[in-house]
């Protein structure tokens, strides 16, 4: 499925040049395939998938392929609690329970050592609550 750019939103030559540089790098081999979401002014400006979700199957990349990213969602929810910071929207002081109540009453686990000196794992209330920081 491709949106086309929305010219009161972006530059479609400057949206073409993404798609022409993914077209490049897929030829190329550097990546099996990509899909592009720009949105602007809280709209959906363009998306677009381009390539293979797998190269082997020949089977075509979708707007909703899952990717597995692994620990890049750390970096990436680190910049999007920083700009939610900026905006003062969030406090990294404040209780994590203040953004997501469902943490309130969360419990930590604690590895305990009995009489026997085998240790298990039991669950505690934590000492203070987690803060977003």
């Amino acid at each position: 499925m491709r949106t086309p750019a929305n010219p009161n939103l972006l530059n479609p030559a400057r949206t073409a040049r993404i798609a022409s540089t993914l077209q490049a790098d897929i030829a190329k081999g550097a990546i099996p395939g990509a899909v592009t979401l720009i949105a602007r002014k809280g709209e959906l400006a363009y998306l677009d998938a381009f390539g293979h979700s797998n190269r082997d199957l020949g089977t075509p990349m979708a707007v909703d392929s899952i990717f597995r990213i692994a620990s890049m969602t750390k970096p990436m929810v680190s910049v999007a609690i920083m700009m939610l910071l900026e905006e003062g929207r969030i406090r990294l002081v404040n209780p994590i329970s203040t953004y997501l109540p469902e943490m309130k009453n969360v419990r930590v686990g604690v590895e305990v050592t009995d009489s026997l000196g085998k240790s298990h794992l039991t669950l505690e209330a934590p000492r203070r609550e987690p803060s977003v920081q």
